[in-house]
């Protein structure tokens, strides 16, 4: 039967472009076909032709095309030096793919050679961490030979930066998968386990100060973010001295973005315990504002040398990185309440402020965009805030009191001067607030401790807002009637009635948008926003790919190279060749 099978699967081959059922049992046809004698997937299935369908972000069929090329990028059996030489491949054919591959090589090979895969990893990173000191070294005169220059083989050279990102990049991802695994305490992994460790941190650091590379520094980061924070302790600082950098721009009426080098640096140094000093810049930055906002008296000449402060736009939008990311939120709230706490009184005073300006004639000369911004955070995080014992009084915190408060003053000020149009030119400032407040409002509705009068409340706010009759909310109110219908019977049990009465006097049609209809539309807004606005209710972390028993594979002979080296275009093989890596793999690596 194996003839008739070799001909059945050449003959099927178009199974790859089908759809994902179809794929997946093709792929695992051709999983069972390579303990036939002398058949050759790759001559059937070009690695071209794999790639995408391990990149595509399908768990199962990921997994399965993962374990068919194993053998081929990550021999067990084979010689270090050639499973290096293969993640550069990979990585250069398709950076997606690799990434997936070393995502889920825990879950296709056996933990001990990965273990001993990124030792070498590391003292190949070392080495050339040794190599670049000796040449820069050599460019100096004057200079005594430097002390490790003995364990430096003269004869190698140093290697290209994107070999080194690529092979950091690699420890990263597969660290990250191997670290969740439970057998790594068992008697056998141990101890390789633990000189792992210890031998990253040693990498990392030298890594780290050898380059200037602003994302191989990032890449480092990551790595080390990985480890026990007392470990990196060294990186650490050095990560909050890159966020400073970051965050120290000249303040300009231009709107400014993060970047995502900042965001890095922030969740590393979340992840090394050193949250406090990141929410220490933002309530520098909101005190500043504060001040800012604030008349106060003259004050005395004071002769000191003060830290350049934080760009106040780029400060708050850590801070909403933070409440925003369902990781970070808990980390914050679990060990940092004291900070979380003095800056949200401190953009009370903001949204005080903001209040009276709003109440002015000339409030758009005044207001200042920033101001708008830390608004909206004070909403978000009186929100995230809800139920958390304040640490110096001992009381609850209960947000649904204060956001009764932001509904009566919007309702007071705002909203009769949009309903009779004298709001001027604060008009676009009024709706933006309304907005905020609508967005913050909702997200309350998904909560377990909304209650009844709260909901009665929002509802009858609903609909002073439609009396205005002001286009730009109409798709802000209609958004939230949807949600109170979903969540009712937790606030409403008895009293659906009036909520439904109310609900009826809010409904309306939402200006639908241009190639779509108006109910396509409304529903398309309604899961945008709740995406959005639920961003802080679903915390935890869901593994991308998932564990799997490992089972051993045949031992590869001439499969290895046949489907790594068929992926290079005509004319890659004889560049990859001469390259060949100026690695050396030490002798002892595997020990």
């Amino acid at each position: 039967t194996h003839n008739l099978l070799k001909a059945l699967i050449v003959k099927n081959k178009d199974s790859l472009e089908d759809i994902y059922s179809v794929q997946l049992s093709y792929v695992s046809l051709l999983l069972k076909a390579r303990q036939i004698p002398g058949f050759k997937f790759w001559d059937v299935a070009d690695p071209h032709e794999l790639f995408p369908l391990m990149a595509g972000g399908k768990q199962e069929l990921s997994l399965k095309v993962a374990t068919l090329l194993r053998n081929s990028y990550f021999n067990p059996e084979a010689d270090q030096r050639q499973n290096l030489e293969r993640c550069l491949l990979l990585h250069s054919v398709n950076p997606v793919a690799f990434r997936t591959f070393y995502g889920c090589l825990t879950d296709i090979a056996p933990l001990l050679p990965i273990v001993k895969f990124l030792v070498t990893i590391c003292h190949v990173l070392r080495q050339n961490c040794l190599l670049l000191r000796k040449s820069a070294a050599a460019t100096k005169e004057n200079v005594s030979p430097d002390k490790y220059s003995s364990q430096v083989d003269s004869s190698k050279s140093v290697m290209e930066q994107r070999s080194v990102h690529v092979l950091i990049e690699t420890v990263a991802i597969t660290y990250n998968s191997l670290s969740l695994r439970k057998e790594l305490t068992s008697d056998e992994l141990k101890t390789d386990w633990k000189f792992l460790v210890a031998l990253m941190k040693k990498t990392m650091s030298e890594t780290f100060q050898m380059t200037d590379c602003l994302s191989m520094q990032i890449s480092v980061l990551s790595v080390a973010c990985l480890l026990p924070p007392d470990e990196v302790s060294s990186l650490a600082m050095r990560c909050h001295s890159m966020l400073r950098g970051f965050l120290t721009v000249p303040e300009t009426s231009t709107p400014l973005v993060l970047s995502m080098e900042a965001k890095a640096c922030a969740l590393f140094l979340c992840n090394m315990h050193r949250a406090a000093d990141v929410l220490g810049m933002v309530a520098e930055s909101v005190e500043k504002l504060k001040r800012k906002q604030t008349p106060v008296k003259g004050r005395r000449v004071r002769f000191c040398v003060e830290p350049k402060s934080c760009n106040t736009e780029l400060a708050l939008q850590v801070l909403r990185y933070l409440l925003e990311s369902p990781q970070l939120q808990i980390m914050v709230l679990k060990s940092h309440l004291v900070p979380l706490f003095n800056t949200w009184s401190a953009l009370l005073c903001i949204a005080d402020s903001l209040k009276d300006l709003l109440c002015n004639s000339n409030a758009k000369m005044l207001i200042e965009s920033t101001m708008m911004t830390a608004y909206d955070l004070f909403l978000l995080l009186t929100y995230v805030l809800h139920g958390q014992q304040h640490p110096v009084t001992k009381e609850e915190f209960v947000a649904t009191s204060t956001f009764e408060c932001q509904m009566k003053w919007i309702q007071d000020n705002l909203l009769p001067k949009l309903q009779s149009k004298s709001a001027g030119s604060c008009r676009e400032m009024y709706i933006q607030v309304v907005k905020m407040f609508l967005k913050v409002a909702r997200s309350v509705l998904m909560t377990t401790w909304v209650s009844f009068q709260f909901a009665e409340k929002l509802l009858n706010f609903l609909v002073l807002c439609k009396e205005t009759k002001e286009d730009q909310l109409k798709t802000a109110i209609a958004t939230v009637p949807p949600v109170v219908r979903q969540f009712m019977e937790i606030f409403a049990k008895g009293k659906a009635s009036i909520i439904t009465a109310l609900m009826d006097k809010v409904c309306f049609e939402v200006p639908s948008v241009k190639g779509c209809s108006s109910h396509e539309s409304h529903s398309r807004v309604v899961a945008t926003e709740e995406d959005m606005a639920s961003k802080c209710l679903r915390p935890g972390r869901v593994s991308s790919i998932r564990s799997r028993g490992t089972s051993k594979l045949d031992t590869a002979t001439d499969e290895d190279t046949a489907v790594a080296f068929k992926c290079l275009r005509p004319g890659r093989e004889s560049r990859m060749s001469a390259s060949k890596m100026d690695l050396e793999v030490p002798s002892n690596s595997a020990s």
